[in-house]
């Protein structure tokens, strides 16, 4: 369980799709109170963890497919998430 930690905020977690530390961190996120935006560059993967952490009923989770290697993917992805504080 969560303390609220991160209530009323948004968290930004790249690489989380799957199993690995960006979704896990996402989770916990959820669990202290944050809406979360998911980015991976492996768009099925990053759905179905999307979808899975929505199932949580913690929070908000948004998922934005973003390649990190690319500035301008990276920029468009910070205003999405900005757009969703």
């Amino acid at each position: 369980d969560g303390h609220g930690l991160l209530a009323g905020k948004v968290v930004l977690v790249t690489a989380a799709a799957g199993t690995g530390i960006g979704s896990t961190t996402a989770r916990r996120a959820l669990l202290e109170g944050a809406d979360v935006v998911v980015s991976d560059y492996h768009e099925r993967r990053l759905n179905e963890t999307r979808d899975e952490l929505a199932s949580l009923g913690l929070g908000k989770v948004h998922a934005v497919v973003c390649d990190v290697t690319s500035t301008e993917a990276v920029d468009a992805l910070i205003m999405s998430t900005v757009e969703k504080a």
